[in-house]
Formats: C-alpha cells, sequence, structure tokens
C-alpha cells in the first residue's frame, strides 16, 4: 500500500462507477462517488477519470452535455471546479468565455480559466483585454477580482509597464485588501508619481470596509462569491505606510506591553518605526535595523525577503516626508522608552525566558537610536536601569549581553557583572 498511487486508484474506482452507471443515472452517481471518495485523492477531476485509462469513456459527448446541466443544479462548495473544467473541455476557449460572461457574477473563476489559458499562448493583449472585460463584470466587492487584476500587473512588470503594474494592484487592492497588494501599489504609485493620490484612495477604501464589519458574511458552497474586507492590521500598516504615523499612535492607546507577536498589534511595529526615524539613519543601528525587520516580518505570513524588501523601499520614501518638532521628538522619544520599559517589565517579571531574546533586543535597540542622538551615555543608563532591576535573572543579562556584542555600540568587559 505504500507504494499505490491513492490518486490513480480512486481515479480508477470513479471510472467504473461512469462505466456501471446507466446514462440517465451517470452524473448524479458519479458526483456522489466523487463527493465520497474524493477525501482520498487530490482534488480529483472529470480529466483525471478521462486519464486513467486510454480507452475512450463510452458515450461521453451525451455525458458531458448531462454533467454540465446537472451540475449548474448543484451547490456544493467543489461544483464551480468541475462545472468550469467540463465547459472547457466541452468547447474549449470559445465555450469558457461564453461561460463567464453569462455567469460572471456566479463563476467569476471561469475569466480566471480564460485568462490561464491565453497567458500559456501568450497573447499579452488578449489577456489585459479579458481581465479588464471581468473586472468590469464581476462585482467590485468580489476578492477574487483581485486575483484577475494580477494578469494585468504582471504584463506590466513583464514589459516594465508601470501604469500597467498601476492598474492591476489598484484593482487587486480594492478588491482583496492585503499588505501584498499594498505594497505592490504603493510602490507603483511612488513610479507614477501619484503617491498621494494612491494612498487617499487606499485609506478610503479600508476604512470603508471597516466600516461594514471586520469579516462579511461568506457563501460557503461559492468562496468565489467572498466579499472584500479589510483587517484591522491592513488597517494600520495602511496608515503607517502612508505615513500617517498620527493615526496610528491613536490606534496603539489601550495595547498593553504583551501579546506583540500578533499581527494585528500596531504598537510593535509602530514603536520601532518611530526609533527608526528618531534614529535619523544614525551610523549605530545593527540592532535597531533588526528589530524593525522582525517587527515588518510580524505583519504578514507571507513575510519573505522581497516582502520586507518592498515594507522597506516603501518607509524609506515616506519618512522623508516626516518633519517631527523638537518637541515631538522629545515626545515620542519618551514614549518608545516608556513602552519598552513596559515590555521588558512584563516579560522578564513573567519570566517569559523563550522573549527575553526580544525585551533585550528592544532595549539593545534603544540605546542604538539614543546614541545616533548624541546621547550615548543615556542610552547605557537605560540598558542599566533594568540589567540592574533584575539582578538574579541571569539568562536576560545574558541576553542583553549578547545585544551589545552583536550591537558593537559599547565596548562590554565579559565579567560576572555583566553576565
Amino acid at each position: 500500500m505504500l507504494k499505490t498511487d491513492i490518486d490513480e486508484q480512486v481515479a480508477l474506482f470513479l471510472r467504473s462507477v461512469y462505466m456501471n452507471s446507466a446514462s440517465k443515472e451517470r452524473p448524479a452517481s458519479l458526483y456522489r462517488s466523487m463527493n465520497e471518495y474524493g477525501y482520498l485523492a487530490h482534488g480529483i477531476k472529470l480529466k483525471n477519470i478521462m486519464d486513467a485509462l486510454d480507452s475512450v469513456l463510452p458515450n461521453f459527448d451525451a455525458f458531458l452535455t448531462n454533467w454540465i446541466e446537472y451540475l449548474k443544479s448543484e451547490s456544493q462548495i467543489n461544483v464551480s471546479e468541475l462545472l468550469r473544467e467540463a465547459v472547457f473541455i466541452k468547447g474549449g476557449i470559445p465555450a469558457i468565455s461564453e461561460f463567464a460572461r453569462q455567469y460572471a457574477a456566479k463563476y467569476p473563476k471561469a475569466y480566471l480559466d480564460w485568462i490561464a489559458d491565453l497567458e500559456m499562448e501568450d497573447d499579452k493583449d488578449s489577456v489585459i483585454q479579458v481581465a479588464r472585460e471581468g473586472l468590469s463584470r464581476i462585482p467590485r466587492d468580489y476578492a477574487v477580482r483581485a486575483k484577475i487584476a494580477e494578469a494585468i500587473s504582471r504584463i506590466g512588470e513583464r514589459l516594465n509597464d508601470n501604469e500597467l503594474k498601476l492598474e492591476g494592484y489598484r484593482e487587486s487592492f480594492y478588491s482583496d485588501p492585503s499588505i501584498g497588494y499594498l505594497l505592490d501599489l504603493y510602490i507603483s504609485a511612488i513610479e507614477c508619481a501619484c503617491f498621494e493620490e494612491i494612498q487617499d484612495e487606499a485609506e478610503q477604501r479600508v476604512m470603508e470596509l471597516q466600516g461594514k464589519g471586520r469579516i462579511p458574511e461568506s457563501n460557503y458552497h461559492n468562496r468565489e462569491q467572498s466579499a472584500s474586507f479589510a483587517t484591522e492590521g491592513v488597517l494600520f500598516n495602511t496608515l503607517l505606510l502612508s505615513g500617517k504615523y498620527e493615526k496610528v499612535f491613536e490606534m496603539c492607546k489601550g495595547k498593553g506591553p504583551l501579546g506583540w507577536s500578533s499581527s494585528e498589534n500596531p504598537k510593535p511595529l509602530f514603536v520601532t518605526f518611530m526609533m527608526a526615524v528618531l534614529s535619523k539613519e544614525g551610523m549605530h543601528s545593527k540592532i535597531l535595523c533588526k528589530q524593525w525587520e522582525d517587527a515588518i516580518k510580524n505583519t504578514s505570513d507571507n513575510a519573505n525577503k522581497e516582502y520586507i524588501e518592498k515594507y522597506l523601499k516603501v518607509t524609506d520614501f515616506i519618512k522623508k516626508s516626516i518633519k517631527l518638532t523638537k518637541e515631538q521628538e522629545e515626545f515620542y522619544l519618551k514614549w518608545c522608552r516608556d513602552e519598552i520599559g513596559h515590555r521588558v517589565d512584563a516579560i522578564v517579571s513573567n519570566q517569559h525566558r523563550g522573549s527575553y531574546h526580544k525585551a533585550a533586543g528592544l532595549l539593545v535597540a534603544m540605546a542604538e537610536v539614543l546614541a545616533n542622538r548624541e546621547e550615548k551615555q543615556e542610552g547605557m543608563d537605560f540598558i542599566e536601569r533594568y540589567r540592574s532591576k533584575y539582578p538574579r535573572h541571569s539568562a536576560f543579562k545574558s541576553e542583553i549581553t549578547q545585544a551589545l556584542q552583536a550591537s558593537g555600540l559599547f565596548n562590554i568587559k565579559m565579567s560576572g557583572e555583566w553576565r
């Protein structure tokens, strides 16, 4: 059994169901069996059953017509995939294009099937035309529109066409607001010199969706009709990446010193962002840069190297527009120090040993910020305050020492006092 191809065996079994069913009962029998035993295979479809053996299925043309009509009357979660497949098998691009236009609101993924086939033929003009048609026909609050709009932005990326990229990412973010789409949208807006216009649009869209509730009701049996929604995380990232840091600061109120691993908590991102702003691009930033990148990484489950680089590109752009007065700098500097202090206390006093390195990293990052502001001694005093506050927590002090060594900011004598 370890060498048995389960997918192949399921396909062969379903083929036997087809062969042993009366013509009139064949669609219902096959569909019932696919639902009953499909969990054993990986997304089994009609094509798998057709290809299970070399011989052609008998009376297949008549069955295919009946199969399509039967599936149109069903409402299970897998119907759309099977129905669209059957339409394409029956008539190719002409059939799937007609189906897509007829059922744009019910089966919008038909446009994705159409686009995928055109992409295989490398017909860029037709892909753009079909994608635009799909975007115009499918309800704008359907999240699936984002995938259709991606076809436009992909071509824009290949052709290095900033206008096409902007067009695609604009529609993608509108229908499925995510930080990934937001980063691509903002970078395209920067390249097209229309950042202010786009950031206002993005904020307005997210606020509109927030007003409708966090997560809308979804059609379980037809996920293609799932509606657009925006999480709290998307909201504060949209604001921060727009340079609206005051609004993000307001969202931090009421958030505690723990729970910073949640992507829905704006405080860890905002604290490190403000530290980066206050550091004024200083040379002493090894630990600060790591803390900043870690905070960015925490904003998404898909935060790979490319994602982080895009995030940094946008924040580097918007930081140039942030002009803090001396009073504002002092206010945010004190706020960051206080928040870091609260977090260190919460972690160490409650002996969250797995997070000692996080507390130590924040302390040293804050010391680097102060050093970059020509307040090096204040930075050292800040670290010493919390190191001395927990004299018996040797593991915590060891993490501080390691962070200081990695920073290279201070000369550390490895005496028992600092271990």
